[in-house]
């Protein structure tokens, strides 16, 4: 999965803190909450199969269709 290539990329230069921009959730108009869940998915399980990286903060910056909202969900990693 690309996020876990992204994240064996940060963790390749030993980054801390990361944010990864959702894809297809503008023109693409892929459900943003969905696009969410499979991105914090995806980050776990690298974390998960992963347990020595570097990483210690992960920022999801998703575009909500309402223009007057932007979310970004963020997640520490346990126990770093």
């Amino acid at each position: 999965m690309k996020i876990e290539k992204a994240l064996a990329a940060f963790n390749g230069v030993r980054a801390k803190t990361v944010a990864l921009p959702a894809v297809g959730t503008g023109k693409m108009n892929y459900p943003p909450s969905d696009v969410a869940d499979v991105m914090i998915k995806s980050c776990k399980q690298y974390l998960d199969n992963n347990p020595q990286t570097s990483i210690q903060r992960i920022y999801l910056v998703i575009y909500w269709h309402d223009d007057t909202v932007h979310q970004v969900r963020s997640f520490t990693v346990l126990g770093r």
